[in-house]
């Protein structure tokens, strides 16, 4: 699967892409559509938060860098042990366990609410009012399907 962004001048013409691509086997699932407040998108398959925000990355971040600050922490508690403890090997998978926890819901919260930078270059043509369709098509199909679909609406633009 191969992600391409699709811009339409109306509601209508990029209804007309889905409904194309959705009798040509792509899933729904596989569909986002992004516009500005004034549009309306009733009947289109609506970005998600996972389409929309930072959050996917965010939460890779977040437990890579908590599991490494849990290990390092882990690490330092069983080679300088408080007094009258005797922490084992289980010390230091735990903290690393908690770490990565603790990281993966500190940045769920602040990453889910970041605008995805990878969209920032459509921002001009999403306030001037056209519609963004973020479409995940099959490397093999997807000339036949543009091709299709460019017959029927004719001012998509496609970028990559």
């Amino acid at each position: 699967m191969r992600r391409l962004y699709l811009l339409f001048d109306s509601a209508e013409e990029c209804q007309t892409a889905v409904e194309i691509l959705g009798a040509s086997g792509i899933d729904q699932y596989h569909l986002h559509a992004i516009a500005s407040l004034s549009q309306r998108l009733d009947g289109l398959p609506k970005a998600t938060v996972w389409q929309k925000t930072e959050l996917a990355k965010g939460l890779v971040a977040g437990v890579l860098a908590g599991g490494l600050a849990g290990f390092c922490g882990g690490m330092l508690v069983v080679t300088y042990p408080p007094a009258g403890l005797e922490p084992g090997n289980s010390t230091v998978v735990l903290m690393t366990a908690l770490g990565a926890l603790f990281g993966l819901m500190v940045n769920a919260l602040t990453k889910s609410q970041e605008h995805n930078h990878g969209l920032d270059r459509f921002r001009p043509d999403i306030e001037a009012g056209k519609i963004l369709l973020m479409t995940d098509l099959p490397g093999k199909k997807m000339d036949e399907l543009l091709a299709t679909v460019n017959e029927k609406c004719p001012g998509m633009q496609v970028r990559n």
